[in-house]
Parts: C-alpha cells; structure tokens; sequence
C-alpha cells in the first residue's frame, strides 16, 4: 500500500492522463467556439453527476460506503481536472498552492462547497481547488494515485477492439440496460496508429439521470472491466 504523501507531480500526472484519455475520445482542449462551449457544458454537467448523482461521491461520503467515495473522487479528478482545463485554469509546473493552501481545509466542508460551486456555475477553478483540498484531506485513508491508475486502466477498456466485436449487438445491449439512449460510436485508431481500430459507444442523453449532453458520452459496453478499488483503502 503506498503511503507517501501526494506531491503536486502526483497531480500533474492525473492531469496529464486525464488529457491523453480525452485525445483518445477526440476531445481537444484546442478547440474554439461553440464546440468549446459545448464541451465545457458537458463537462460541467458531468461533474455535477459524480458529485451529487445517486451512488456518486456525496452519496457514498452519507452512506459510509469507502468504495465508493475514493471511486468518486477518482471520477471527479477526470471531469472535474478537464473542466478546469477546458477553462484554461489547469495545473502547472510548480504549482505548489495546492499543497501550501489545501492541505489545512477541512474535506468535508470542501465537499460542500464542491456540490455549490458546480450547482451554482462558478469557475471550474473553484471546483477544481476544493476537490484538489477533499482529496488532500483524505489522503491518509486513500491510496488515490494507485486508484487513480486503476480506474485508467478501467476507462480505456470502454474501448472496444474493432475485430472483437458486433456492433449492432452492442448497441442492443447497452439500450437494454435502459440507461443511455441516443447512441452513437467513433472509430478511433490505437495509440501510435498501430494494432488496428477501437470502437467508442457514445450517449447523448443519460435518461437515468435525467442529463443530456451537447457532446456525446463515452459510455461502457461489454469489454469493459470494473475497477477493483478495495486494495487501495488503507
């Protein structure tokens, strides 16, 4: 079990994992315009979900459940870490503030205002703050670096290997479960443009929930494999 404390470099490489996984479903923080707009909308959204959705961080916090809060907070590192960056507000080399600043905040009371900030629309800087503080506050209970890599390892395995797979079949599936509708997939060349082709199912509307998203959601179908997050609560 690792027990050092987190370093701003632990950050720094969430934040730049969090950015290859998102080239990976062609989202660039490049773009401009109402295709930004969008994408901070759908990120905002998404953040406010894995904070206060049913069996998400808050949720789990109330209901005394360690699984879920460290998978909760390790959700909210890959939306809430691209939301900040889509607003140009991401973490930088010696951004030490974190450490100086955070560490002395309560995390519970960081939690509460983690929920208003994303309710009320503040800057992704103030929600990006006060989660960087609840997760720095928890780190004595958490490996969340160890868990952060793999919740990763989960996340790229909602990427289907092309020759694997049938994709009406999969679109069945996924609409079974009656969660997601307004499906849709990208065919995504594997990194270094070697290996073949994945296959990204996508949702534009969480019916669950309630949510729809200008920018479709990367959503899990039948290669995906559920992180094991147990072996990281200390």
């Amino acid at each position: 079990m690792n027990t050092k404390k987190l370093t701003p470099e632990d950050f720094l490489f969430m934040q730049d994992e969090v950015v290859r996984f998102n080239k990976m479903m062609g989202n660039s923080l490049d773009c401009t315009g109402a295709a930004k707009e969008a994408l901070i909308n759908t990120y905002r959204k998404l953040s406010l979900e894995e904070v206060v959705g049913e069996g998400e961080l808050l949720d789990s916090v109330a209901k005394g459940d360690k699984v879920g809060v460290l998978d909760g907070y390790v959700d909210c590192v890959f939306t809430i870490f691209y939301y900040a960056l889509l607003e140009g507000e991401g973490l930088r080399e010696g951004d030490l503030w974190l450490l100086e600043e955070c560490e002395s905040v309560h995390g519970e009371i960081c939690l509460q205002w983690l929920e208003e900030d994303l309710h009320v629309d503040n800057p992704a800087i103030d929600s990006h703050t006060h989660l960087i503080a609840s997760i720095l506050a928890e780190q004595d209970n958490y490996d969340f670096v160890g868990a952060f890599n793999e919740v990763m390892k989960s996340n790229m395995s909602k990427y289907a290997i092309k020759s694997d797979i049938h994709i009406p079949t999969e679109l069945g599936l996924i609409l079974s479960k009656g969660r997601y509708e307004e499906l849709s997939y990208d065919e995504i060349e594997s990194e270094g443009g070697e290996g073949g082709a994945y296959i990204a199912f996508k949702a534009s509307k969480d019916a669950q929930n309630g949510v729809e998203f200008k920018t479709p959601k990367l959503i899990k179908c039948s290669t995906f494999v559920e992180p094991e997050l147990e072996k990281f609560i200390k």
